[in-house]
Formats: C-alpha cells, structure tokens, sequence
C-alpha cells in the first residue's frame, strides 16, 4: 500500500525490485484492492478525460478494468475519440456515444448560466448557433463575454450591457482561446508561449529555467542582496 502511494516507511525500507516485478506487484495489489472493497459495498469508480492520460496510468486503467468485471463496481470514463485503448472492445465494456446537444438542451444549459434577465433573453439562441451544440464551446463563449465585460453581474443573473447585434463571436473555439489569450498581459502572454514550445507537460524547474537562464537568475540574486543591502 505504501509503494502504491509513494509514501516512505522508515520503517520498512521499500525492496529493490525490478521495474517490471515491482509493476506486476502492483497491478497484483490493485487488482486485490478493488476486489475486497466491492465484498463490503458496491463502489463507483469515475476517471475524467481519457485523452489526456500517460502511459503509465494507462498501464493501470486496464488492470482497473480487468478488476472490476467480477465485481459490484462501476467504472465510469469519458473520452474523446481520439483515445483509443483494448480495454475498450471488452464483452463487459459498454460504450456511449455523447451527441451534440440539441438546440432544446444547450438553450436550457445557457439561461441556467446567465439567467432570465430581459437583456438575455435573446443569448442562448446566439451561444447554441455559434456553439453548435458543444457545451464546452458554449461556455467559452460566456466566459469571453464576462472577460471583456458584455456580460456583467453573478450567474443565474448577468445583463448583457451591449447591443446582441454589436456581439462578435468567434467561429471556432480555437480562435475564441486565442482571442482570451490576445487580452493576456506580456508576463502572461510570455510565460504560455514558452510553455506551449516546451510541450505539454514539463515540471516546473524547466519552465523555470528557460525563463530564467542561470546567468539571469545569478543577476536578479545580486540585485535582490544589493537592494536588501540599500535598505539595511
């Protein structure tokens, strides 16, 4: 359980095993894991955007799935198409293909965001065409219009402060982010671009350091000591 979580046992040194033994202890144990926790009570287990998942958690989602089939647990995931994974095409693996919202739906999901108020009475038929029926379009569209203040107020009760007509809304969603990131400050604007050329994900420590190169680092230390100095 401990090497599981990553939590040191000063006790109990952890063993010096092989990477693919100490893996196959683990799926051994998770497996173990979800078996007798079902034996007490039934578990929904609830994994969030597949898409986004790395190898090794990947490795570990389908021991999940192999657990769970002899058990009164319920594993519930979400992805985009793109995910692909065996573990899909299981005889106990049910798939749910989520539509579009209907004009009906996404309306409903709009005034539930902005509210009943006259001024925005006219908005959801706006957000649902522009959105076509992609919920998280749709409230990147709202977010964008409280960002440069056509939406003003708390949610369930926003007015709209600026002629429907006069509205401007982007055609895709990636220029609907590239138009909140264009109102970013430069610090902000700066530190996105350096990590958007870094890749997805990166630790901090090397955001840090192609920021601040060594040689600026040593320099802005210097100058903090001087200024502790002046002070002094």
């Amino acid at each position: 359980m401990l090497d599981f979580l990553g939590v040191a046992d000063p006790k109990t040194p952890a063993l010096q095993l092989e990477p693919a033994v100490r893996q196959r202890r683990l799926f051994t144990f998770l497996r173990r894991l979800i078996q007798l926790r079902t034996e007490a009570e039934p578990i929904v287990l609830l994994i969030d955007d597949l898409h986004w998942i790395d190898p090794g958690s990947d490795l570990f989602l389908a021991q999940i799935v192999e657990a769970v089939s002899a058990t009164r647990t319920l594993l519930l995931v979400n992805f985009r198409p793109e995910y692909e994974a065996d573990w899909t095409r299981k005889s106990w693996v049910l798939q749910l293909p989520m539509a579009p919202l209907g004009a009906d739906a996404l309306a409903e999901l709009v005034r539930d965001w902005v509210g009943s108020s006259p001024s925005v009475a006219a908005l959801p038929a706006l957000v649902g065409a522009r959105s076509g029926g992609n919920p998280f379009f749709a409230e990147e569209i709202v977010l964008s219009l409280l960002e440069t203040g056509r939406l003003v107020g708390a949610r369930g009760a926003y007015e709209l402060v600026t002629a429907l007509d006069a509205i401007e809304v982007p055609a895709t969603i990636q220029s609907l982010l590239a138009a909140r990131i264009d109102r970013l400050g430069d610090r902000e604007k700066q530190l996105l671009y350096t990590a958007a050329v870094i890749g997805k994900e990166f630790p901090r420590p090397l955001l840090e350091s192609v920021l601040f190169p060594p040689f600026w680092r040593d320099r802005r230390r210097t100058r903090g000591r001087r200024a502790s100095r002046a002070s002094a």
